[in-house]
């Protein structure tokens, strides 16, 4: 075995030279091919998108695509070695041509493929499907937001729109739209600004469309200009609100202010600039004078602030002048007390007493003392003094009217001796 590998070291020393000359020969070769020849190598390249042209010639033919295309496939090469490091997923483009499409419906589209680095063997899927409808054109309004919440101490005097309404054109989709709808931050100034706003697309019930390339928007932002004025609660100052006398017989009780619902109001909410709502802090809210003149009840109309320049209500609200009857008294001396005996039978008792009548001024002086009368009952008491309780009675025949009158007896109790 040594002897062996004795003889095989010999051989190996004695041809090394040609074994190395060997070696560079074929590296020459070798490199000469790669740089010379620079032969073609099959990769494949997936995840590239496909890009459509030819929309300029449906639209022109009055069509558009129903949706985006949103695919990708694989392209098969044969690229140079030399040229495999410049070929990227990006460098290779697929297209669609939808020029020719000439009517609606669902069309099979073959792809073209193009790279300058390499040699395209096929497209993996050879075509695409497209949905072509008919091109829509609608105009339609552009709305505030109605839940846009408004802040308590935030006004809006005036929003305008740059524009009321947009066009839209796209597929048939187009014809869901009932409106734009636009959102606003209320709370964001105050005084005069503008916001620019994106449009939100709506369905007939007020719902939300999403919006996609599909669609195009004559404009998808509109600028909404505002006025939005600081709020305050401030105090109601009321205290020579009115003028004028009400009618004989009748008084101005007091004035009150009541809001919506009917409740009193101590105070109301204005608008206005800062500096106005700082004088009215001090002096309230005044009004207006309410005429009383002839007045027999109640005085009602709406409230008319008298504020400065560029400040307005926001409270609805009534200012009430209170009318009610003046209240008098009128002494009636001398009135004999009657005995009462049943079935509308008096007898005179020979004792007499005071009657005090108090009520509606008006009712008062149209009393007279031939109308009162003052009794105790004494139909079930045989011979004898008793000491009875005296009530009183006005006569009149107008009995809605009897009961505003109170009448006091003086003394309330007499001794009354029965024969």
């Amino acid at each position: 075995m040594a002897a062996k590998l004795k003889v095989f070291w010999k051989h190996l020393r004695s041809n090394l030279a040609y074994l190395i000359s060997a070696f560079i020969i074929a590296l020459v070769l070798w490199s000469y091919i790669l740089v010379e020849i620079n032969p073609e190598r099959s990769k494949s390249y997936g995840g590239v998108d496909v890009a459509v042209s030819g929309l300029a010639s449906l639209e022109k033919n009055g069509l558009m695509l129903s949706a985006a295309v949103n695919q990708d496939v694989t392209v098969h090469m044969n690229v140079r070695r030399n040229d495999l490091r410049f070929v990227t997923g990006d460098s290779i483009r697929v297209t669609a041509d939808l020029s020719q499409i000439q009517s609606p419906g669902t069309h099979s589209i073959p792809l073209i493929g193009q790279c300058n680095n390499g040699t395209i063997v096929n497209i993996s899927p050879e075509s695409i499907e497209v949905v072509v409808e008919d091109l829509v054109t609608r105009t339609v309004p552009i709305n505030f937001a109605a839940d846009d919440a408004v802040p308590d101490d935030r006004y809006v005097l005036r929003r305008e729109l740059s524009t009321p309404s947009i066009t839209i054109t796209g597929p048939a989709k187009v014809l869901e739209i009932a409106s734009g709808r636009v959102h606003v931050n209320y709370a964001s100034d105050i005084g005069s600004f503008s916001q620019t706003l994106p449009v939100e697309l709506m369905d007939a019930a007020g719902m939300p469309i999403t919006f996609d390339h599909t669609l195009r928007l004559s404009s998808s932002e509109v600028t909404a200009n505002l006025t939005v004025l600081p709020v305050e609660a401030l105090r109601v100052n009321i205290d020579a609100a009115y003028e004028g006398t009400p009618a004989r017989g009748y008084q101005m009780m007091e004035m009150g202010v009541a809001d919506a619902a009917g409740n009193p109001a101590a105070t109301l909410r204005v608008a206005g600039p800062p500096e106005a709502l700082a004088m009215l802090r001090e002096g309230g809210i005044t009004t207006a004078p309410v005429d009383i003149t002839g007045a027999t009840r109640d005085v009602n109309r709406a409230f008319e602030p008298l504020l400065p320049e560029g400040c307005l209500l926001v409270d609805e609200a009534d200012i009430v002048a209170h009318i009610t009857p003046v209240i008098v008294s009128k002494e009636f001396t001398d009135i004999e007390v009657v005995g009462t005996l049943g079935q509308s039978q008096t007898t005179k008792l020979g004792v007499f007493v005071k009657i005090t009548a108090t009520g509606p001024q008006l009712l008062i002086e149209s009393i007279n003392r031939n109308e009162l009368l003052a009794y105790v009952d004494i139909s079930n008491f045989v011979s004898g003094e008793y000491d009875l309780k005296v009530d009183a009675v006005w006569l009149s025949t107008d009995t809605a009217v009897r009961v505003e009158v109170m009448l006091a007896v003086e003394p309330y109790h007499v001794t009354v001796t029965l024969p």
